[in-house]
């Protein structure tokens, strides 16, 4: 019954965005040879990582939404624990 309402307009396209957005701070940390500038930036994914999955909960996806947006968050995660 819940795949029947509406979802807010927007809602993938923000998750994208915020899984983009957390993907660039992780390859800038790769990059990064300043342990403050590492840190920082993997703050600032992880940030975007718990953003999407906190909101991730809330809508309605379609099937090939929920694979992409699942295949970045999965990117994402592997990202965080190469630093852990």
């Amino acid at each position: 019954m819940a795949s029947h309402l509406p979802r807010p307009r927007g809602s993938f396209s923000f998750l994208k965005t915020e899984l983009s957005v957390g993907l660039t701070f992780a390859s800038i940390a790769n990059q990064a040879t300043d342990e403050a500038k590492i840190q920082r930036n993997l703050n600032a994914a992880q940030r975007a990582y718990d953003t999407v999955c906190r909101f991730r909960r809330r809508v309605v996806l379609a099937p090939d939404e929920t694979q992409q947006i699942e295949l970045q968050l999965d990117e994402l995660r592997r990202e965080l624990r190469m630093h852990r």
